[in-house]
């Protein structure tokens, strides 16, 4: 795996002076935002409090941005909808599918808890849960296809499992999928921008993404994807004015009878967060120069000189699928005291998640070897001492 290129590397230590003297290794939980990010928040309030209205310009940005996500992603922009979190884009899937009693939900017991209880919900009204145990804590696809039936209605998975890193087929689940005619849901938090991702080729009905973790946003943002294909009709069950065919005429308000707009904007409520959209837009746009072909290869990269490591001592255990086609940008490990450990990396500015019993490193575009050497330093110290 190649690391960036040492010009990338250089602008980007620019963009990210924060990461100077400590070793952020935890986008799996929050991303570090570059400064140009905090720049665009900065200059929306300035506006703001200049008494300019911004409206025109900020749509002109959620469409500008509408155009990143799709390019990221591989869809068209009208299938791009703005949403708050990831719960926020599963919740239009879970609210505007038509259940019926005794329908089938797949899902999978090491799931991310933002991808459960959106469809355990729906066991109010007689939905039923198959709950598919892991193999080695990572999804199995063989007990996936042994678990559908002809009640089978929807199936939803993580591209990539929040606690291990462990990297989903998502496109020959997508092929399992459509075979059965089963509406397919992505949670695509812990993957998007870090891996490549073709939500046509993988014939994904509905991906949604918080962006506050691998781009670089703040918390309260994300979008979702929703195909012009989708196996079944998506319903709104929530309506506001911005989910309606203005087209983009504000001069004339008083208009009660607008049809529902046609792309995944007929979702839209109100008026979505302006800070937001400023600062989601300009990390889009960063990442997106790089591209995650590039992001991926430089993250693994990092983590390979990880693996080197905890391969060579006894004292530490992998517990990452380290097969090329199940990695991702997570690796976790783990020792006879993890929490122990965790708690000495975070005081020695060395900034790491403990998940699941496991240290999980979480590597991104902003992550150098400098930050890598930081972190096998304190694990040799942290053996030396145990």
């Amino acid at each position: 795996h190649e690391l960036l290129d040492l010009l990338t590397r250089q602008k980007l230590a620019l963009d990210f002076p924060n990461l100077d003297h400590t070793a952020f290794l935890n986008t799996a939980s929050l991303g570090v935002w570059p400064q140009s990010t905090k720049a665009e928040i900065e200059r929306y309030i300035d506006e703001w409090n200049n008494l300019h209205d911004s409206t025109p310009e900020v749509f002109d940005a959620w469409r500008e941005s509408k155009a990143e996500i799709a390019s990221m992603v591989g869809s068209g922009p009208s299938e791009i909808g703005w949403a708050f979190n990831t719960s926020h884009g599963l919740n239009i899937a879970a609210a505007g599918l038509d259940f019926e009693k005794n329908d089938e939900i797949i899902l999978s017991d090491v799931e991310f808890p933002a991808n459960t209880y959106v469809w355990t919900k729906l066991t109010d009204m007689g939905v039923k849960i198959k709950w598919l145990s892991s193999k080695n804590r990572c999804f199995d696809i063989d007990s996936f296809e042994e678990a559908i039936s002809e009640k089978t209605k929807l199936f939803s998975i993580s591209f990539v499992q929040f606690f291990n890193g462990f990297r989903n087929d998502i496109k020959r689940l997508g092929e399992i999928c459509a075979s059965h005619n089963i509406f397919y849901v992505v949670d695509g938090i812990q993957g998007v921008s870090n891996t490549p991702l073709d939500v046509k080729d993988c014939r994904i009905d509905l991906l949604a993404c918080g962006a506050q973790k691998w781009l670089s946003s703040p918390v309260g943002c994300g979008f979702f994807y929703l195909s012009d294909d989708a196996k079944l009709e998506v319903g709104r069950t929530l309506a506001g004015w911005f989910g309606v065919d203005w087209k983009a005429d504000w001069s004339n308000l008083l208009r009660h009878n607008l049809m529902p707009d046609k792309s995944a904007e007929r979702f839209g409520l109100s008026a979505p967060s302006y800070i937001h959209i400023y600062a989601m837009l300009n990390s889009l746009k960063k990442i997106n120069e790089i591209g995650a072909e590039k992001i991926g290869s430089h993250n693994r990269g990092l983590l390979d000189q990880v693996i080197e490591y905890l391969n060579s001592q006894d004292y530490y255990r992998l517990a990452s699928d380290l097969r090329e086609d199940h990695r991702s940008s997570i690796l976790s490990f783990t020792c006879t005291n993890p929490a122990e450990l965790q708690k000495y990396l975070m005081e020695h500015d060395v900034i790491t998640s403990y998940r699941e019993g496991l240290i999980r490193v979480a590597v991104h575009y902003y992550n150098s070897e400098d930050h890598i050497a930081m972190l096998l330093d304190c694990l040799n110290d942290f053996k030396t001492r145990a």
